[in-house]
């Protein structure tokens, strides 16, 4: 049973690890093929330490936290890996993230992808589009697709300019458009061909070390 149903939604939330990086990693796998593999999965090590700028030999492995995922179909309880500079008294924790993953959400970002351009793109309801992309065991609420949408509408004058080159990477300045519908012809352009889900994780990966961020979430993330 997935959290909605087991009583554990929060019992594997990430620990409160002090400036904690998240590093995104293109594992080339389906979500479900990720959490078959578990903690055999080959978790990448950073050459250079983000913290002390030392070449990796400052890094040791400190466990796994545990995530929810849902691909549509059902949830997945997988393991993050995590690094620690031993340079640093408290701290200094790097923490190894799929990119089919956003951060603080537990849905693939996939799933909410094409929730987002069913509503923005093909017209149809909210409803709707949950139906068309998830199990009903698994659905998420209404109110959850809708701060999707909202999330969507806020980054959307962002990511238009990200996507169009008209401004410089990094985290940068609104630029005054938010057109949530717009951005999401951008998207679809741009995952245009990526029909199995590692593609559109590797294409998500790219966005992510563009902005420093995902489109789906108003997470800025600090990367290694």
């Amino acid at each position: 049973k997935g959290p909605e149903h087991s009583g554990q939604r929060y019992k594997f939330r990430s620990p409160s690890l002090n400036t904690q990086i998240k590093s995104y990693h293109d594992f080339k796998q389906k979500a479900i093929e990720y959490f078959k593999l578990g903690k055999r999965n080959l978790f990448p090590k950073p050459e250079i330490c983000p913290f002390c700028g030392m070449i990796g030999s400052c890094l040791v492995g400190w466990g796994y936290y545990y995530r929810w995922c849902c691909n549509g179909y059902d949830w997945y309880l997988i393991p993050i890996k995590i690094w620690k500079c031993r340079n640093q008294k408290s701290g200094g924790y790097i923490s190894i993230q799929p990119t089919f993953l956003l951060p603080y959400r537990q849905y693939a970002f996939s799933v909410i992808y094409r929730v987002l351009r069913n509503c923005r793109v093909k017209g149809k309801t909210i409803q709707g589009s949950l139906k068309a992309v998830f199990r009903e065991k698994v659905r998420p609420s209404y109110q959850t697709a809708q701060g999707w949408i909202k999330v969507l509408t806020q980054r959307s004058g962002v990511w238009i300019g990200l996507l169009k080159g008209e401004m410089e990477s990094g985290w940068p300045r609104r630029c005054g458009m938010e057109n949530p519908e717009y951005l999401m012809v951008l998207l679809e352009e741009y995952f245009a061909g990526a029909g199995k889900e590692i593609e559109m994780a590797a294409r998500h990966g790219k966005l992510i070390h563009l902005g420093r961020g995902s489109p789906f979430s108003a997470v800025e993330i600090e990367q290694s």
